[in-house]
């Protein structure tokens, strides 16, 4: 369902975060540095803003879902949201990752470690956006469909149905050999 998919995809997100990110950084979760130097002071700027707005999105993003009182799509909006702005974020760390610069404490090994890490969730994160968008394209067409049905058939419509079973009914009786006499041929 969208819900199952729209925890697992808050539970993808969270650990692209926390077990996966923040091993880039010292002191994740109050005052971010990465652990290596990039060759963009700009990158860095930009990779250690972008951290410090995660734990109070994901926060809300999970009080969100347990609330229960915000409705599927707008839940589906929120999800989707901050799964476009965690994919954002890894993608900046696998940017800064690439242009890092090694010394003593990231090696050339460290460095590719953390590279393969953000590729692995940064599929999980995209894997989840994509099942959390098919399942609500599922919903929103089983509520058309649902609407449809509520709505029944409209007058014209059947009488197009019925046009459309006499106009086959003549192309049939133009199919039928009549014999002009009686018996068997």
């Amino acid at each position: 369902t969208l819900e199952a998919a729209i925890e697992d995809a808050y539970r993808a997100a969270d650990a692209a975060i926390h077990n996966t990110a923040d091993q880039l950084f010292s002191n994740p979760r109050t005052v971010p540095t990465l652990n290596f130097q990039t060759n963009s002071s700009q990158l860095t700027i930009d990779v250690i803003a972008a951290r410090s707005t995660l734990d109070p999105a994901l926060a809300a993003w999970k009080r969100d879902i347990d609330d229960g009182s915000v409705d599927i799509g707008t839940l589906t909006a929120i999800s989707q949201g901050n799964l476009a702005r965690i994919s954002d974020f890894l993608a900046k760390c696998n940017i800064a990752l690439n242009s890092a610069t090694t010394n003593t404490n990231a090696t050339a090994s460290v460095i590719a470690g953390y590279i393969t890490d953000i590729a692995s969730a940064r599929s999980a994160v995209n894997t989840a956006a994509s099942t959390i968008t098919s399942d609500n394209a599922a919903r929103l067409t089983a509520e058309k469909n649902l609407a449809l049905a509520r709505a029944g058939s409209r007058a014209t419509d059947i009488a197009a149905a019925q046009a459309d079973v006499m106009s086959a009914q003549a192309l049939l009786a133009k199919t039928r050999i009549v014999a002009p006499f009686a018996g068997t041929v």
